[in-house]
């Protein structure tokens, strides 16, 4: 088959599609609580055995979610229970053994914002599903439901991306956390160049990617972002202009400033002819054959910022009511350390705003359908609603299989840890091999059992060079 016909049916297998329901979207992805889960088991209630658990590791936590999305797509319940029945029998018929306590002497900023191994389970799940799908996707064993909708609808991969940049808001509070309990404050003008920094490598990235795909006329789907625009260039173009909302009077609630341009964007959607011009206007100059990855930033800004804002109680080892919505200072965290366990608060405060985003969502769902292409209102909601509530789980699983005073190398799943420290970088070797491996083979017309082969190959590949770097200690800063 000329290799123009077969550009086309991939460009046309991954166009025109509506997705699935939020709930399957939720029991797929579940696989990632419940591989923890049953690692948290294995992990104390057994002695580790060289390479063993690392081999546990790479199986429950990547190739359960590979499993969920492919092979038992149509029944992801059967190996969610496959996986955690077995996992709480073991757990109620064991003791657990003993783990290494924290012992060594901390700073008191070490002692304020310690490594939260439940953020790096949920971050690093998140993280491989979202590489494991933008390979997956150009297989048939991916169901089509899973793939980004055209336009209005909820799909597996659209949640992914959304996922992403709110995992990004949260750790991106921790700046700001200190510049609280410190009492200093960095100029518009440090913040701002720090931000473009950060930006700018992250933005050639996106020209790089835009500059292979027109070189190698790779298949690309244009209403995804637009012709020159990429995702890439999205997460290079957010750091900046949070930086200017981190100048607004500390007592304006960083979540609500996230609601306020989420809703303030939906408005202009429906109320003025930005919905339409977005959907349907011929793309005739720069703005317009972008329109799409142009002004869906708006709703990406707004899923950062809810990120960000609850990063203020997820990543202090110590919280009050307050820090919901303002960081805290030194003498409000040495007030809140009197509270007990920290980790049953946050749990407690992520299913609240979980539920608080779903009431709103389902108001916001009468009247409009959520849709990733635009990051419209609903689309910022769902995406909310379900970090929230999906980082619950890992807090309680945390709490329920480990003492606050384990060790942190203790309760955290190796793999997990190496895809964290070097996220972007695992994520750009995701995207390249994605590419080569489109440009080698005919994904599109490979049987299940290939089709399993190559994806199971491509996530050791991730897999592997992530245990690499980490083991010596390399971090790979873009």
């Amino acid at each position: 088959m000329p290799e123009q016909d077969y550009k086309l049916r991939h460009e046309e297998f991954v166009t025109g599609l509506s997705g699935g329901s939020i709930s399957e979207i939720y029991v797929v992805t579940l696989i990632a609580f419940s591989s923890y889960v049953a690692w948290c088991t294995l992990k104390t209630r057994f002695e580790s055995v060289s390479g063993g658990l690392m081999m546990a590791d790479f199986v429950l936590n990547w190739l359960g979610l590979l499993l969920s999305t492919t092979l038992y797509a149509a029944i992801p319940w059967i190996l969610n229970l496959g996986i955690l029945i077995p996992a709480l029998l073991v757990s109620l018929a064991s003791t657990p053994r003993k783990l290494k306590k924290t012992t060594s002497k901390k700073t008191l900023r070490e002692e304020y914002l310690p490594k939260r191994s439940f953020l790096t389970a949920y971050r690093g799940g998140m993280m491989v599903i979202t590489c494991m799908a933008i390979l997956a996707v150009d297989f048939p064993i991916f169901p089509r439901r899973f793939a980004k909708v055209e336009t209005w609808g909820t799909s597996l991969m659209d949640l992914g991306v959304g996922s992403f940049v709110f995992s990004m808001g949260i750790v991106s509070a921790r700046a700001m956390l200190l510049d609280r309990f410190e009492g200093t404050q960095t100029s518009f003008g440090k913040a701002l160049v720090r931000s473009v920094r950060q930006a700018f490598s992250v933005l050639m990235l996106g020209v790089i990617r835009l500059l292979a795909v027109k070189y190698f006329d790779y298949h690309e789907h244009v209403t995804e972002y637009g012709v020159h625009w990429n995702f890439f260039m999205t997460l290079g173009l957010l750091p900046p202009f949070v930086a200017a909302f981190e100048f607004l009077p500390k007592n304006i609630p960083t979540i609500a400033v996230s609601l306020a341009i989420a809703l303030g964007y939906e408005l202009l959607l429906n109320t003025t002819s930005l919905g339409a011009f977005i959907l349907t206007a011929p793309r005739v100059d720069i703005i317009s054959a972008n329109k799409e990855g142009i002004f869906s930033f708006f709703g990406y800004l707004s899923i950062f910022l809810a990120g960000k804002s609850t990063g203020y109680f997820v990543l202090p080892s110590a919280i009050s009511p307050k820090s919901l919505f303002i960081p805290q200072t030194q003498k409000e965290f040495a007030q809140s350390k009197r509270n007990g366990d920290a980790r049953i608060r946050v749990a407690g405060f992520l299913v609240a705003f979980s539920v608080a985003f779903n009431v709103l969502l389902s108001i916001a769902d009468l009247y409009v359908t959520p849709s990733r292409r635009l990051a419209n209102l609903p689309y910022v909601l769902w995406v909310c609603a379900y970090n929230t509530g999906f980082l619950a789980l890992f807090v309680i699983a945390e709490i329920l299989f480990f003492s606050p005073d384990t060790a942190y190398s203790e309760k955290v799943p190796e793999s997990l840890e190496a895809v964290n420290v070097n996220g972007l970088a695992i994520f750009l070797l995701a995207n390249v091999s994605t590419g080569v491996i489109n440009m080698n083979l005919k994904t599109l017309d490979m049987e299940p059992a290939e089709s399993i082969g190559v994806l199971v190959g491509y996530l050791f590949l991730l897999f592997g060079v992530s245990m690499f770097l980490y083991k010596r200690n390399i971090r790979i800063k873009i």
